[in-house]
């Protein structure tokens, strides 16, 4: 058990600093990959993962700090943690297609051409996709439990965070009076009663 955890949290340590980077990336960006192209853009980002990657892997057993210990109750609530973001993951997908979900269309500013999804998981929370990523985070960092995989969470957390006020401004300006009046019926990230109920009325 302890050598599993130790290899989950290796792939938590790498992983999740290149989603990061990934995402900075592209929306910091998103002006410039708009007028030299999505190639240029993913090209860009393609290169920062592969030396944030490398750096990493440097400092890979520095950063994974303390191991917890083992917790048979911490870890199978981890493990439904992370199965639930699978399920929120599964719906999210369902309701994009590949050139939406990969950011393509924003890339290509499409905004002529891309409607304003409401119902569903967007209808939860405005920005589903950023929600199952931390809820598989928290998930596997407690199957993991390794301080640094804790600090590493937090760390997307933060990020993110950082990442939605800037894709907020920009949606804002592709959508105008629609998105404004999206963020007044749907939270941003964490979801009320009331976008549960209509969230779970939706979907089971």
């Amino acid at each position: 058990m302890d050598e599993i955890r130790v290899w989950l949290s290796y792939v938590a340590l790498i992983v999740l600093p290149l989603v990061i980077t990934f995402w900075l990336c592209f929306h910091l960006l998103i002006g410039l990959w708009r007028k030299l192209g999505a190639p240029a853009g993913y090209s860009f980002a393609a290169i920062a993962m592969a030396l944030v990657a490398w750096l990493v892997v440097l400092r890979l057993d520095d950063l994974m700090g303390a191991d917890l210990g083992t917790n048979p109750a911490l870890h199978i609530g981890g493990v439904v943690i992370y199965a639930g973001s699978l399920w929120f993951g599964r719906i999210l997908r369902r309701q994009l297609d590949f050139r939406t979900f990969a950011g393509i269309t924003e890339l290509q500013g499409s905004e002529k051409t891309e409607n304003l999804i409401r119902h569903g998981a967007f209808g939860l929370v405005r920005h589903p996709r950023y929600l199952a990523v931390l809820i598989g985070t928290v998930g596997w960092s407690m199957v993991c439990n390794h301080l640094g995989i804790y600090g590493v969470t937090v760390a997307s957390a933060v990020a993110f965070f950082l990442v939605i006020q800037i894709e907020e401004a920009e949606l804002r300006s592709r959508f105008g009076a629609a998105y404004e009046e999206y963020q007044k019926d749907v939270p941003q990230l964490l979801p009320s009663s009331a976008s549960l109920k209509r969230f779970l009325r939706e979907t089971l």
